[in-house]
């Protein structure tokens, strides 16, 4: 499964007998789908429903999997392990579908044990006569025909066999090799423009892939060239000219693709969080602390935890077993008198005191009571709460949508 942030647009699925491959979709992740303004497809602490603008209720937030379809015009929706089509009015309707995982534009299918591709109107492109099929990359995708590996183009067109143990997917022109246990790099031509020199490599990033000799990594350039020398125990790939990279004392820092220092290397972790990437959680030995790329402290390294909101204006933070927020430039918002907090969203954070859940405004004051003996961050203005054995899914002032007892 792809590390990148998976299921935001799976825009249309095939209806014919090629099948698709049912993705397992991850519960934590949150989805919002909002094809009109009044059919909004929301995932809450993993279930997926249907609202409108107004925030009402359409379809239950009881679904595994939920997704809006073009053509025709129903919802496809999956519970324990079922796949099925959805109208509008929550009822089932019997057209068998499975998801689809598309890349620029096309997605494989299978039909009778064979791989082909569809694209975005659901139409067989290229046909199933494939024993193994990967995603498209780069305008090429890896398939295995006859127990030969070849990498075929948009059209199906055969342009690049490869016979070697490992391959992986184009990325900035060149795709990583193996052959008799060490890494390379091939072009589309299929010429080794990299030799078998590396223990392992990883793909190109902003123009530098990362490789491994010796059991140190460095990265190169798409000539070969030695960029970041082999020096580091691990090193990321770069991400806007900059890459984490731990050194051999087990210490983190920060580096450009100069090999010029960006941080130094004295913090036991380092997590990249805020947007505007200027405000980094750090850990060094006595706790954490919050600090900017030139490493000025921001928050001193006091804490036995911090979360940073992905805007970076507000962390939460731990010390002494009780939870409280900070504002980016240090200041306090939220004491630290909770048994547990997570950071903003929609606005509100949610706080744990004496055993109840409730939510704080960013300014600090106490916007849903602290009632309930559970409670999720809110996403799109909604949040699952529970009260005993009762389950209530609240707006972001806390007026009850669903679940609701008589009294509210």
């Amino acid at each position: 499964m792809s590390r990148s942030l998976l299921f935001f647009a799976l825009s249309v699925f095939f209806l014919s007998s090629c099948q698709a491959k049912l993705k397992q979709y991850q519960a934590s992740l949150h989805l919002i789908t909002k094809h009109s303004a009044d059919q909004i497809v929301v995932n809450v602490d993993g279930k997926y429903g249907v609202i409108n603008e107004k925030k009402k209720i359409l379809l239950p937030l009881d679904y595994d999997y939920l997704f809006w379809n073009q053509e025709p015009a129903l919802y496809t929706a999956a519970r324990q392990g079922e796949v099925f089509w959805l109208n509008t009015d929550n009822e089932r309707v019997d057209l068998p579908v499975e998801p689809l995982e598309y890349a620029e534009g096309l997605a494989p299918v299978q039909r009778d044990r064979k791989w082909g591709y569809v694209n975005l109107q659901g139409e067989l492109v290229i046909p199933c006569v494939y024993a193994k099929a990967e995603a498209f990359s780069d305008g090429l995708a890896l398939v295995k025909r006859e127990n030969k590996s070849v990498f075929i183009d948009r059209r199906g067109e055969e342009v690049l066999p490869v016979n070697y143990a490992k391959v992986l997917p184009f990325r900035e022109g060149l795709a990583v090799v193996q052959a008799n246990g060490k890494y390379g790099f091939i072009n589309k031509a299929g010429d080794l423009v990299i030799p078998f020199s590396y223990d392992s490599a990883y793909g190109f990033y902003d123009g530098l892939a990362v490789v491994m000799q010796q059991g140190k990594m460095g990265a190169i350039n798409a000539k070969g060239e030695v960029v970041i020398p082999f020096e580091y125990t691990l090193l990321d790939n770069f991400q806007g000219g900059i890459a984490k990279a731990r050194a051999k004392g087990g210490y983190w820092g920060l580096i450009n693709q100069d090999h010029a220092v960006i941080l130094p290397f004295e913090y036991k972790s380092i997590a990249l969080t805020s947007l505007d990437g200027d405000r980094l959680v750090a850990k060094k030995k006595k706790g954490y602390g919050v600090i900017n790329r030139n490493g000025e402290t921001i928050i001193p390294f006091d804490y036995t935890s911090i979360q940073g909101n992905f805007d970076g204006n507000y962390f939460v933070v731990e010390q002494a077993g009780k939870f409280g927020i900070l504002r980016a430039n240090g200041t306090l918002l939220a004491p630290l008198a909770y048994e547990y907090a997570k950071p903003f969203s929609n606005g509100l954070a949610l706080v744990k005191k004496a055993g109840k859940v409730g939510f704080i405004d960013q300014q600090g004051a106490l916007k849903i009571p602290l009632e309930y003996d559970y409670g999720t961050s809110f996403f799109y203005g909604i949040t699952k709460v529970r009260i005993g054995t009762n389950w209530q899914y609240l707006d972001i002032d806390g007026n009850c949508l669903q679940g609701c007892s008589s009294s509210q």
